[in-house]
């Protein structure tokens, strides 16, 4: 006789649905359903050494559950953000054609502002990315320490140091061997 197939129960999809609403802890649902609370926990976690396969089920729903979950919070934030964007651009107009601002629309407008500042990114990208075909190995190599060398110094606040006004500087002495690059 072989195995039974391991399947989820009807208190592990209600174990489900009850993740998936987010109002109610691990131990919350495992009393909900009937389900032991290591039990829980090791379904969640999708600890197969504890509870056997099933577990594997279970976190395999919980995860496709969670990506659609998250791309519904995306949407809806996505969209939600959008027409808060209209209504204040319409609010916007009506105070620009309202004629002089006084003293509370101001502070309004400043509230607008600060708020859209925290809303939109600071930081955007260019989306046009040259990629290089054809290089050599020392070309890459060179390249690698070109755009590392941008990274490094774009990061670093300092400036060129100076020698001080009126002050002698030395320079430094050439080294006396060649550089140590290998040949690749």
């Amino acid at each position: 006789m072989g195995n039974k197939a391991a399947e989820l129960k009807p208190q592990h999809y209600k174990a489900l649905e009850l993740l998936g609403e987010g109002a109610l802890s691990i131990k919350e649902v495992a009393d909900a359903c009937g389900i032991d609370h290591g039990v829980m926990y090791a379904l969640y976690e999708g600890d197969i050494a504890k509870v056997g396969t099933v577990a594997a089920l279970f976190r395999a729903e919980l995860e496709k559950q969670s990506v659609k979950s998250s791309e519904q919070t995306r949407v809806l934030s996505k969209d939600s953000k959008k027409k808060a964007l209209y209504m204040i651009n319409e609010r916007l107009t009506h105070l620009k054609t309202g004629g002089k601002l006084g003293e509370k629309e101001v502070r309004e407008v400043t509230r607008i502002m600060n708020a859209l500042s925290k809303s939109t990114p600071t930081v955007e990208f260019n989306q046009n990315v040259s990629i290089y075909k054809g290089y050599s190995p020392e070309e890459i190599v060179h390249e690698f320490k070109r755009l590392s060398a941008i990274a490094k110094h774009t990061l670093d606040g300092r400036g060129v140091p100076n020698s001080g006004k009126g002050r002698a500087g030395k320079i430094p002495q050439a080294p006396r061997h060649g550089d140590s690059v290998e040949e690749v």
